[in-house]
């Protein structure tokens, strides 16, 4: 640190100092000659702009060297050489004076008596707040303990009181012999008695983990477990030494591995597989989204045959597999006996490879739980390949096939296939598969015989026709225990409604059904779903009806269907735009899930000002939103009153606001202001497209300040934001360390007010991941800003 001021040369001991925003000091005459403008002033040596405070140069913070105290001796505090004060430090040589510093300390890491003594007071400060912490900490050990206690001591009454009445049992037994005169009996009783013994585990384990963040580190209670996450960063030499040293830490007891998405090349592959080889209980090994791994792969599956005894589950989604990967595979799946998930969604180039690997999955025909195939372009014989390995698996529970639209009659031999799981099957994704009428015939008659199935994915499958008919009444044999249908762009009509209505009737405990793109369910298709329904009103939680074309009556269907179903959390009603008057029975209905409902999407369904009353009206009885969609509604600007007052409710709950192209002016936006102040957990919130907004911009930065700790999207899209809006955003963002994704493009007029976004989004550097500016007419300068702004965050990365 240079004790001298850049301006006018003198020693700072002599001066009167000011500190600028950016750290550097200078003399208080020199920054009255600089001067200002408009109340900014630009620092001399960064040349930084900042704001100064209502007082101007005056206000700013004064920078003082520490003064020698009257009560200590001179000399301990006066340099011996030069008889000056020791108003500085050096790093390397301890407390010097100016003279000193100019004589030969100029290279050196000097700083003031006072900045050191700040320094020390923060830490002193942290230490102490230590301690504090320290305390809480010890007491919840001795909470847990007594609790803990408090539990054993229950144990052992119930031991004592089970041992108590055993022991009673036995005098009645014995009491009993004793009263009979069959002395064959009693010789019996007499050869085969024996005492009463019991034995009690005393080996006891309490399970803690200490989270240590400040040295970076771990600690559990030394079982045999280990997990190491390094997904989504660059693998180089570092991170296979990180590897390596927490392989060598658990004496080769490694559990867990995730690599995924870490741009894995030969030469990382190789070296990773080298290290696999002293560990022998590797049981869960993520690879996915590694596309480049050419040879290594071989490297990584001759380490993992050290593990063959616990390989458990191998993700190896969109590597980008060929033929030659996949017998690779194959040799290492053929060593392996416990393997219960494999995951290969996203390789579409195995070709005659995938036998090598379905052959090796036979050697775990008792463990294999769950096949993951979905887009990997099967064809006929692929999928037979798929079905000869099911065929002889017991235990399989999941299986997904979604967008192999290539399967043909391969697809029934895959399902006859899994006839010897028919007691575990649980849930089967045939999402994209290009099904024709067919094709479901086929698989239904095969349904009949499975029992246990929770979750089907039939979406985009537009051909089924007739063929649902079969599907369907092959369901009904696990209508008990389905869960989850998806029948999402199906080409639904009324009469496959009737069947898949039937097959609900039957069923107790659907969760979830998506109905989602079918436009032409008609009157009586709603009439027949909702009828089904209602078996499920004690377990119904989602339902999907968006783009349906929903009209008055059907709604009024949904609506009295609602009115049984106490456990709704989301519904989806987006792109139905004639739902009219039958809107309010829909809100009437889910007053009945006031207590669980979350999450409402109304996205373009032209609502009005009457709907809005009823929608305010269902809010006011919920307490847990979450989420509410209300986009490109364009009518609600003069009700939104109505809804900001029915979400104060669920201000401790909500989560995500779409407000998108709703034309509001400044006075909703002072209402929308009023809700957000009352909110500390919002998420996202986005507001596009409300060009009219003016002066109610601030009222809602202003609500929004109190999400700070938890705000991770906003959006300002074509808001047509002018300077003093920008600053409002500006200011709201210097206080916000979490966000995410802004959008600003297509707002013209920021001007300079961007420079204040900018400068906001500094403190949220860490979290920082997308910038939208397109089309904001920005300046070199602003644009300078951006880039130093994301240069900003490649270094913190």
């Amino acid at each position: 640190m240079n004790p001298k001021c850049t301006l006018c040369l003198k020693l700072w001991v002599f001066s009167d100092l000011r500190e600028l925003f950016c750290g550097h000091i200078f003399c208080y005459n020199c920054l009255r000659k600089l001067g200002s403008q408009n109340n900014y002033i630009i620092c001399p040596q960064c040349k930084k702009n900042h704001k100064l405070p209502k007082g101007g140069i005056a206000w700013l913070r004064k920078y003082k060297f520490e003064k020698l105290s009257e009560t200590q001796s001179v000399n301990t505090h006066l340099c011996k050489k030069h008889e000056r004060e020791l108003c500085l430090y050096c790093k390397e040589h301890g407390s010097i004076c100016v003279l000193c510093w100019e004589e030969s300390h100029k290279s050196c890491s000097v700083m003031s008596n006072e900045t050191l003594k700040e320094a020390k007071e923060r830490i002193q400060n942290c230490l102490a707040q230590e301690k504090r912490h320290n305390k809480i900490i010890m007491r919840k050990i001795e909470q847990a303990e007594l609790k803990a206690l408090g539990n054993f001591y229950k144990q052992f009454e119930i031991i004592q009181k089970r041992v108590e009445h055993v022991i009673r049992k036995r005098e009645e037994y014995f009491n009993e012999m004793l009263s009979k005169t069959n002395t064959d009996e009693l010789y019996q009783l007499e050869r085969n008695i024996n005492n009463l013994d019991i034995q009690i585990s005393d080996e006891i384990l309490i399970d803690f983990e200490i989270q240590n963040s400040f040295l970076n580190q771990k600690e559990d209670n030394g079982k045999a477990f280990k997990m190491i996450d390094l997904s989504r960063n660059c693998i180089q030499d570092k991170q296979i030494e990180i590897i390596n040293k927490e392989i060598q830490s658990t004496n080769g007891h490694l559990i867990k591995i995730n690599l995924s998405q870490c741009n894995l090349g030969e030469h990382e592959c190789i070296r990773i597989g080298i290290l696999f080889q002293i560990s022998n209980n590797i049981e869960n090994v993520n690879l996915g989204w590694n596309s480049k791994m050419g040879n290594g792969l071989s490297s990584i599956c001759n380490g993992l045959t050290q593990s063959k005894n616990s390989l458990k589950n191998f993700n190896l989604a969109w590597c980008n597999l060929n033929e030659e990967q996949c017998t690779w595979i194959g040799d290492l799946l053929k060593k392996c006996s416990k393997i219960e998930t494999i995951r290969l969604e996203g390789n579409y180039k195995m070709g005659n490879g995938l036998a090598d690997i379905c052959t090796g999955l036979l050697n775990s025909l008792n463990s294999l739980k769950h096949i993951n195939f979905r887009l990997c372009d099967l064809d006929e014989d692929q999928c037979i390949n798929v079905g000869n390995l099911v065929k002889n698996c017991f235990v399989i529970e999941s299986i997904n096939l979604d967008w192999n639209k290539r399967m043909g009659n391969g697809l029934e031999r895959f399902c006859i296939g899994l006839f010897y799981s028919q007691s575990t099957l649980k849930n089967i994704y045939l999402n994209q598969c290009n099904l024709d009428e067919n094709q479901f015939k086929k698989i239904g008659n095969i349904m009949k015989y499975y029992s246990k199935l929770e979750r089907i994915d039939l979406g985009f499958n537009l051909n089924m026709k007739n063929g649902i008919i079969n599907f369907c009444q092959g369901l009904i044999e696990s209508a008990t225990n389905l869960k989850e249908i998806n029948f999402e762009n199906c080409n639904l009509n009324a009469k496959k409604c009737y069947w898949i209505g039937h097959l609900f009737s039957k069923s107790s405990n659907i969760e979830n059904v998506n109905l989602k793109g079918n436009f032409e369910l008609g009157d009586n298709g709603i009439k027949s779903i909702c009828h089904g329904l209602q078996r499920s009103i004690n377990s119904l939680k989602i339902i999907n009806f968006e783009q349906c074309n929903l009209n008055e009556e059907q709604c009024n269907y949904i609506g009295n269907l609602f009115k049984y179903c106490s456990l709704i959390e989301a519904v989806n009603f987006k792109s139905n735009s004639k739902m009219e008057h039958g809107f309010q029975n829909v809100c009437k209905g889910l007053v009945k899930s006031s207590n669980s409902l979350k999450h409402i999407n109304l996205e373009c369904c032209q609502i009005d000002k009457e709907s809005c009353i009823n929608l305010g009206e269902l809010l006011k009885n919920c307490s847990k939103i979450e989420t509410i969609n209300l986009k490109e509604n364009r009518n609600i600007s003069d009700a939104v009153e109505h809804i900001c007052n029915g979400l104060l409710p669920s201000v401790k709950a909500l989560k995500s606001i779409n407000l998108n192209s709703c034309n509001f002016s400044k006075q909703q936006c002072f209402s929308i202001g009023k809700l957000l102040e009352k909110c500390s957990k919002i998420e996202k919130i986005n507001l596009g497209y409300n060009s009219n907004m003016k002066t109610g911009v601030k009222n809602i930065c202003n609500g929004l300040q109190q999400s700070s700790n938890t705000l991770k999207h906003i959006s300002f899209e074509f808001c047509e934001l002018d300077k003093n809006q920008a600053n409002d955003i500006g200011n709201l963002l210097e206080i916000c360390n979490k966000i995410e994704t802004i959008d600003l493009k297509w707002n013209r007029n920021i001007g300079n007010g961007f420079k204040n976004i900018a400068e906001g989004l500094l403190i949220a550097v860490n979290t920082l991941q997308y910038i939208n500016i397109s089309l904001c007419n920005l300046s070199e300068e602003e644009i300078e800003n951006i880039e130093n702004l994301m240069k900003l965050k490649k270094q913190v990365f």
